[in-house]
């Protein structure tokens, strides 16, 4: 073990080697420049903190156990999801969860972790203005990376478990019939441009995601239901819908009144508005549907 020091351009720098010999004589050897933040190590006391963490590296090779810090599985986490999950996906886990974690976090052995130190994570060290449903996913993450330790027999127990943030009820805000007829007669009557995306959304209760994503193999006008299976998000693109759940819409009179579909249905415009076009009549259409001179109420909105 040692400790070099150097000059470069008139300023003293320092260099951590570490070596050992595993059982069968095998050298090992590490040996850095540089700090965690990729600086040049410029003081003796940060030189013999990474020496210190070179040693304890070095030993779990000679040993070929790996004391897993957060840190690294943490890092090993991302690199196994990243073969399964979404990119979204893995933004949550990487990003979102080293925003908030601080040094001392990242360096503790994963067999360290009691329910205090995830405690003080969520309630303490991160700031109080945060919402409630920001340290909600903070914690189902957190308790993701612990349970996948716990899969792989890296710890016993999962320290996040049993741990829950209080979420308010809020009421849900939605829009009445009265002013869901409001809304769609001064929008037609102005020719919003998203008057036809605002009638769709309303009298399906598909998301705004899903109706992006719909496409004519979606639809079946002599049964009248549309099949939900896609979602689009800026992220990941046409992908499946919120949980992997598909389900069946039905087309009412009023939807069609407001689309009148052929084959021509596509993919949605920048504007979020369907192209279609109108070549078949809507009487005959609803003369052949159940729903013929039924009037739906619109669903409710979907956030």
């Amino acid at each position: 073990m040692a400790k070099i020091s150097y000059q470069m351009n008139n300023k003293k720098y320092y260099e951590v080697y570490v070596q050992g010999r595993d059982p069968r004589g095998k050298r090992i050897q590490k040996k850095t420049k540089f700090d965690g933040n990729g600086k040049r190590i410029s003081s003796e006391r940060v030189a013999d903190r990474i020496e210190y963490e070179l040693k304890r590296e070095v030993e779990r090779l000679i040993s070929g156990v790996c004391l897993w810090t957060w840190k690294l599985w943490h890092n090993e986490c991302l690199r196994r999801m990243s073969m399964t999950h979404k990119k979204s996906t893995l933004m949550g886990y990487d990003g979102d969860i080293k925003k908030w974690l601080s040094k001392e976090w990242n360096e503790r052995e994963m067999t360290s972790f009691e329910k205090l130190h995830v405690n003080e994570l969520i309630f303490e060290d991160m700031p109080g203005e945060l919402s409630a449903h920001r340290k909600q996913t903070m914690l189902k993450r957190v308790r993701r990376i612990f349970e996948l330790a716990v899969e792989e027999g890296i710890i016993a127990r999962n320290p996040a478990a049993g741990i829950k943030v209080k979420i308010p009820q809020k009421a849900q805000k939605v829009l009445s019939a009265s002013e869901v007829e409001k809304l769609l007669t001064e929008a037609k009557l102005f020719d919003h441009r998203y008057y036809l995306v605002w009638a769709f959304a309303l009298f399906t209760g598909m998301r705004n995601g899903e109706i992006y994503a719909i496409r004519h193999s979606d639809i079946n006008l002599e049964a009248g239901l549309i099949h939900v299976t896609k979602q689009f998000t800026s992220k990941d693109g046409i992908h499946e819908t919120k949980g992997n759940k598909n389900r069946v819409v039905p087309i009412i009179v009023k939807t069609f009144g407001a689309f009148v579909m052929t084959k021509r249905v596509s993919a949605l415009t920048s504007l979020g508005m369907i192209c279609c076009c109108p070549v078949t009549a809507i009487g005959e259409w609803e003369s052949r549907q159940r729903f013929s001179g039924t009037f739906v109420e619109p669903l409710e909105l979907r956030k």
